[in-house]
């Protein structure tokens, strides 16, 4: 499925965390300086995001009670 790892960072920034694609990876950008919480709550968020991203490719809406329709343009 195209579009994926587009998807996956789109629903990483809904979730407070920042990535970048590139083609088949995906990169991390965290501060300089972290805490081994915040690296928790990274890798929390980033689970969150492909568990979304999972359901997407499952052709099941990962916005489901969550208030929101699947994006068309996703």
């Amino acid at each position: 499925k195209t579009g994926v790892g587009a998807f996956l960072v789109a629903r990483a920034h809904v979730h407070g965390l920042i990535l970048r694609a590139m083609a088949d990876t995906i990169g991390f950008c965290p501060p300089l300086i972290i805490s081994e919480d915040e690296i928790d709550l990274m890798f929390e968020r980033f689970g969150r995001a492909l568990d979304d991203t999972l359901a997407m490719v499952q052709g099941l809406d990962p916005f489901v009670g969550q208030g929101h329709a699947l994006p068309a343009a996703l």
